[in-house]
């Protein structure tokens, strides 16, 4: 469980040279696979996510390069985020999906990410609080 901990605390952090980390708390925006080189683990098959979207009206309009298109092969962010939430889910059974209950794609993303933030901390960096008080 070490491994796919220490994966995660690598996709929560923003690394050097990138404007943002692969789980930062997204859940609208589509991206190219290659989106996630350096941000991610080389083992975790993130092409897996690709999918064709279609193209809407108004807010559901798709745009590549600042231009329309009908559609667009890509990975959903969120997609990406809940696919990590099920990887450490897999691995720990006893964490809980407390992000499922979230309406809006953008609250459910954020809640994957405050969730295993707090999950895959080191064990090593917890201190516990000292005693106050002694046996008398």
């Amino acid at each position: 469980m070490d491994k796919i901990k220490a994966d995660i605390r690598f996709a929560l952090t923003k690394q050097e040279g990138q404007d943002y980390a692969a789980l930062d708390g997204d859940g609208h925006t589509l991206v190219a696979p290659d989106y996630f080189d350096g941000k991610v683990v080389p083992e975790w098959n993130v092409r897996s996510l690709e999918r064709v979207h279609r193209a809407g009206t108004g807010k559901h309009a798709l745009y590549q390069n600042g231009e329309p298109v009908e559609q667009l092969t890509a990975v959903y962010l969120l997609d990406f985020h809940l696919w990590v939430g099920e990887m450490a889910m897999a691995a720990d059974p006893t964490l809980e999906n407390t992000w499922g209950g979230f309406g809006g794609r953008g609250f459910m993303a954020q809640a994957v990410v405050r969730a295993l933030t707090e999950w895959s901390k080191e064990e090593d960096s917890y201190t516990p609080e000292p005693e106050i008080g002694g046996e008398g």
